[in-house]
């Protein structure tokens, strides 16, 4: 069997869509997971067509499709639905992603939404047996989803919602910066995991600020403790999909009260205001469009030093010349990788062999250091080469 398609491969996902339709069978005495994640022997699998595969309903009355297998109804899906998630039947023990249930009935079906819900005849045609036993009420929780953008949705294309996810280019291209995020950020947890005395000095912090990091919102938020979170974000369709994924994370480890104090915010709207703030902990991207650009990256640095507290950390990603500010703004770099030497990368590179990534995209672990009082910080020139070396022409975008 060939596959090209979302969700990536290989992953559990894939694996379960896959057995959805076809049964699985790996090699004598081995665990079949194991096996199809790894993509050296993925192909040891043979996968044969079940007798009942799930079926496919479209109503164009209701707008909604159906998936049924073997006269049960597992999922249904709104048609130009925002929010690109599905209600769930948990009936048989599937949990929901952002309280959304799909509640049966004898003749009709109920799409559930914490306690907002809107009901549906059923049609004789799809075949889906009537559930007898009734629904458990949904579990009631602190806050819903909403929460994070001050429980105003934010305004999204219902189509682009459903691309919200990495997606890498056909042969030898470079790959784009959201695909790459997710890469990015397995390399910031690796650096926290190796840094001494992270744990204690994380445990000491109480705000953060993300910004630029709108694909990995959700994997820069720590839900085993209550701070204060303020992002920044740009991108409303991966803003979105990113307060999905943190709200059912900790609502299943039943860590939602620690998240009060996560705000999603425009970047538009509230850079300024946001910068004004003081942070123990800052997650900074530099966009690839302002590489080339030598006074916008010291600007840029220049507005997180001012807002990281001393003895802060900041994880930066941005040109891997920019390290040359770092002394002028008492900035000691615990660490640095170039993206494409990143493991991360090269494992990326297993599957996709031709890919290209810029070459001095850098993950940088930074420490702002203590200013001395004898020495008042004062603004770099940027009209000297010196100050910054400048990147070269190789591998960067133009703007």
């Amino acid at each position: 069997m060939r596959y090209r398609g979302l969700p990536t491969y290989p992953s559990r996902e894939a694996f379960n869509i896959f057995s959805a339709f076809f049964t699985p069978k790996g090699p004598e005495g081995k665990d079949i997971m194991k096996v199809f994640m790894d993509p050296d022997r993925s192909h040891l699998i043979t996968w044969t067509p079940k007798p009942k595969p799930p079926w496919r309903y479209f109503s164009q009355n209701h707008k909604l499709t159906l998936t049924v297998q073997d006269k049960f109804l597992y999922k249904v899906t709104a048609h130009d639905d925002p929010l690109g998630i599905p209600y769930i039947n948990c009936s048989r023990g599937a949990k929901p992603s952002c309280q959304r249930e799909l509640q049966m009935g004898h003749n009709s079906f109920v799409l559930a939404e914490g306690e907002l819900g809107k009901e549906y005849p059923l049609d004789p045609l799809w075949d889906i047996l009537p559930q007898t036993e009734p629904s458990k009420p949904p579990a009631k929780m602190p806050f819903n989803w909403k929460w994070f953008f001050n429980n105003f949705a934010p305004k999204v294309d219902p189509v682009k919602v459903l691309y919200t996810v990495p997606f890498y280019p056909e042969g030898a291209n470079e790959i784009e910066e959201a695909a790459l995020q997710p890469m990015v950020i397995d390399q910031i947890f690796y650096y926290l995991e190796m840094s001494p005395g992270m744990p204690a000095k994380l445990e000491k912090i109480d705000k953060v600020l993300i910004h630029t990091f709108d694909c990995v919102i959700a994997g820069c938020v720590d839900c085993t403790k209550d701070r204060q979170y303020t992002v920044l974000y740009s991108d409303p369709e991966f803003a979105q999909k990113n307060a999905c994924l943190l709200w059912n994370y900790a609502s299943s480890r039943n860590q939602l009260d620690n998240m009060s104090k996560v705000s999603f915010l425009p970047e538009k709207d509230h850079l300024a205001d946001a910068y004004k703030e003081k942070y123990g902990l800052i997650f900074k991207w530099i966009p690839f469009m302002y590489f080339q650009d030598r006074e916008a990256c010291q600007s840029m640095l220049q507005g997180v030093v001012d807002a990281l507290l001393p003895d802060g950390v900041l994880f930066l990603v941005g040109p891997k010349p920019i390290q040359g500010l770092f002394d002028h703004f008492f900035l000691e770099c615990l660490y640095n990788d170039p993206v494409i030497n990143m493991p991360f990368y090269r494992q990326h590179l297993k599957m996709c062999p031709e890919n290209l990534v810029n070459p001095e995209l850098t993950v940088f672990m930074i420490e702002k250091k203590q200013i001395p009082k004898e020495e008042p910080k004062t603004p770099p020139p940027v009209d000297t080469k010196e100050d910054m070396p400048q990147p070269t022409l190789r591998g960067f975008r133009r703007n």
